[in-house]
């Protein structure tokens, strides 16, 4: 996850081919799921309170469509 991260702050030409070289890596070498990797990282870079209001209002969401 930090090499993705570190990604994120390198120019876009070096970028793209990085980004893929670890992202087969990660789901080649250790079964990992890119879809869930890139929320996982979507979620690190929000502040924890935003995080938490997220994951509340989803909550909410869920319950009002009886989700659980």
């Amino acid at each position: 996850m930090r090499s993705i991260e570190k990604l994120l702050a390198t120019p876009a030409s070096r970028f793209c081919s990085s980004l893929c070289t670890i992202s087969h890596f990660g789901r080649g070498r250790f079964g990992y799921d890119t879809k869930i990797m890139r929320q996982i990282i979507k979620l690190r870079k929000m502040k924890p309170d935003e995080r938490s209001e997220q994951e509340t209002i989803l909550d909410t969401y869920k319950a009002a469509l009886g989700m659980g």
